[in-house]
């Protein structure tokens, strides 16, 4: 899923998402078609970094892979 980031991102930002989404974004949606995915576990998501001490520019960053992956 995430190999369709675009070419033109640097590798550190690259490596950020993909390091979002597998440690927190795939534990809670996993294999689940996005058209399943409902609201509450984005939020889940979000909480749950919350909990773990994630600075908020973490999650926030959370927010725009979770936004990134339903946009491409």
């Amino acid at each position: 899923m995430l190999a369709d980031l675009p070419l033109n991102m640097d590798n550190e930002n690259r490596n950020y998402f993909t390091e979002r989404y597998e440690c927190n974004i795939d534990p809670v949606i996993g294999k689940q078609i996005l058209s399943e995915v409902k609201p509450i576990q984005c939020q889940m998501i979000m909480n749950r970094m919350a909990d773990e001490g994630y600075r908020t520019s973490a999650i926030y960053q959370a927010g725009i892979t979770l936004d990134g992956i339903w946009t491409f």
